[in-house]
């Protein structure tokens, strides 16, 4: 919900406009608001309730198919790799490029490469390290694009 920080009324007509039309997810806000006082019970207590202002800051990344270069080497939320610092976003559009690269570590003296798939060491460096996707592991267009044929051959197995 894009609002100026500085109008409070203007924060909470905004809010509440939102909630209003989307009763489900301000009872989702007010269940996670309740089990987040409810673990930090102790320092609430010992705050005596007093609460002061926190922000939140979110970042709008950009779609892996739409990366603006300029805004992209503009970037001040930035990732290390190995190449260096980069964008989040570009990370985040490859991130499989960066997340699935076997470590090499030396263990009791010897050479061991870790795959970050399995999560296990082997003596000899993989060939290739690939995922199998489904809808819980996949994200965005891949969750859908993995999901696609389940979705299909349900609704083929309820129209029997």
């Amino acid at each position: 919900i894009p609002m100026v920080r500085a109008d409070k009324r203007e924060i909470v007509k905004k809010v509440s406009a939102y909630f209003l039309t989307h009763p489900g997810i301000f009872l989702g806000v007010v269940r996670r608001f309740a089990a987040g006082i409810w673990h930090s019970r102790r320092d609430f207590l010992m705050a005596r309730g007093k609460i002061r202002k926190i922000s939140f800051f979110v970042h709008n990344f950009m779609d892996a198919q739409s990366l603006d270069r300029e805004r992209c080497e503009a970037c001040s939320f930035m990732v290390m790799t190995p190449e260096g610092p980069l964008s989040m976003c570009v990370h985040n559009a490859k991130r499989d490029d960066y997340l699935l690269v076997t470590a090499a570590v030396k263990r009791e003296n010897k050479l061991r490469f870790f795959n970050p798939v399995t999560g296990e060491f082997a003596d000899t460096l993989p060939t290739k390290i690939s995922i199998s996707l489904n809808r819980k592991n996949a994200r965005g267009r891949a969750k859908s694009t993995a999901v696609a044929p389940l979705l299909e051959a349900s609704t083929a197995q309820a129209a029997e």
